[in-house]
Order: structure tokens, then C-alpha cells, then sequence
């Protein structure tokens, strides 16, 4: 069924502004990388993840940060480390926002 004019979209208020950028799909691939603030329980989830491939260096395999706090990594990687820990609640191994490379 065709919207009327005026008629904001399913999902949407009338107060929501309704432009072409607002309405085009966003689409991204596991590969592309984001970039994630790891909470300190991501690190534990990192540190575990990567233990074996440590073989007793602590250096290696160390979340690198940037200025803001944010870790660069590809979806794919995000998903597999700290899906586990991905649940409604509180304790998240990653904060809720993330940023996609421009």
C-alpha cells in the first residue's frame, strides 16, 4: 500500500524530518572495520581470546587504542570475541555505540 503525502513512514513520528539521506539503506560488510570502546570486561574476553596465541609474551596481541579510546577491528572480529558477551543488560564487553571507518 502507498503512503499518502504528509503521511511520515511506519516506524516514524511526525516529527521525525524525512529526508533522501534519512531513507537510503546503509549497507557494510563483516569485513569492514569499526571501531569499539572494549569495556574492561572485553578485555578479560581479549585477553582470554588471545592467550594461547600469546605462548607466554604479554606484549603480544595488546589492544591498541587511539586517543578517544576507541579499538579499530574488522566486524567479523568483534562478532566472534565478544558476541558471547553481547546481551541485554549492563555489563557489555564493548560499549553500545561503535563508529564505522568513513
Amino acid at each position: 500500500m502507498s503512503e499518502q503525502a504528509g503521511t511520515p513512514p511506519q516506524g516514524a513520528s511526525a516529527d521525525t524530518p524525512q529526508t533522501p539521506e534519512a531513507n537510503q539503506e546503509l549497507q557494510r560488510n563483516f569485513n569492514d572495520e569499526v571501531f569499539v570502546k572494549v569495556t574492561p570486561l572485553g578485555e578479560e574476553m581479549w585477553n582470554e581470546y588471545h592467550a594461547d596465541a600469546r605462548a607466554g609474551d604479554s606484549t603480544a596481541f595488546q589492544l591498541q587504542r587511539d586517543d578517544e579510546g576507541y579499538t579499530r577491528m574488522q566486524l567479523s572480529e568483534v562478532a566472534h570475541i565478544f558476541g558471547p558477551g553481547l546481551t541485554t543488560g549492563f555489563d557489555l564487553p564493548i560499549e553500545p555505540t561503535f563508529k564505522f571507518e568513513k
